[in-house]
């Protein structure tokens, strides 16, 4: 029979009768593939900690006559367990595999698999906070699923302007010209550097003003909500 191994984190698990699970899983070039995980809450099983959540783990699975593959082995690569020691982050966390496993496909690119091994590293790290990594989180999801909003001109097609201020527009997915708008030049070139980086720690390297981060992280997070219909 053919084994696949490939790099995986899990999305969602499910117990199944009495010692069994059935796991979806986002595989770096598999795709999102659901595995039956045979006994593996039984207290002896050898593949129970290589399903853990928050973690990127090595698996062995067979493909099945259905669209449910056996899991065969499982070992841990590599475990963000900070997360878990704060609230905020372990919420965030869960938001984000059930976020991940709502939009994407049994044929999601690896371009999904680097996103959210990238977010959850970014929520592990104690020099990050929550605010950078959601806009981050946010506006890559947004950029790689195709629905990014226009951070180049506003919504009269005119080139946004270094001393304008704006507001944003969700019917036209585009900033308007405003006096009272909170959104500046810094905000917007901030945002788009989040779409053009792939991992949330190169925002340790820039040197952008706190204050920015917590509306621009809200207005992104507004976006998801609209265009991708789930909540980061």
């Amino acid at each position: 029979m053919q084994r696949i191994v490939t790099t995986a984190i899990v999305l969602r698990r499910v117990d199944y009768g009495e010692a069994d699970r059935i796991v979806n899983v986002l595989t770096y070039d598999q795709g999102k593939v659901t595995l039956f995980a045979k006994a593996v809450r039984k207290p002896k099983s050898k593949l129970a900690g290589g399903i853990e959540l928050f973690s990127v783990n090595d698996v062995t699975f067979i493909p099945g006559r259905s669209d449910m593959a056996t899991l065969v082995s499982s070992r841990v690569l590599e475990n963000f367990g900070r997360i878990v020691h704060d609230y905020d982050s372990t919420m965030t966390a869960y938001r984000l595999l059930k976020a991940v496993d709502a939009i994407t496909e049994s044929t999601a690119g690896e371009q999904y698999f680097i996103y959210l091994r990238e977010t959850l590293a970014g929520l592990n790290d104690d020099d990050l906070s929550l605010d950078q990594v959601l806009l981050w989180s946010s506006t890559r999801l947004l950029a790689i699923s195709g629905n990014l909003p226009n951070l180049l001109t506003d919504v009269k097609g005119n080139q946004l302007s270094e001393q304008a201020s704006y507001l944003f527009s969700l019917e036209n997915m585009s900033f308007k010209t405003d006096g009272n708008g909170v959104f500046r030049a810094d905000t917007i070139k901030l945002i788009r550097y989040c779409a053009s980086t792939e991992s949330p720690l190169a925002l340790k390297r820039l040197q952008a003003d706190e204050s920015l981060y917590q509306p621009a992280r809200l207005l992104l997070q507004q976006v998801v909500a609209e265009s991708l219909s789930v909540e980061l």
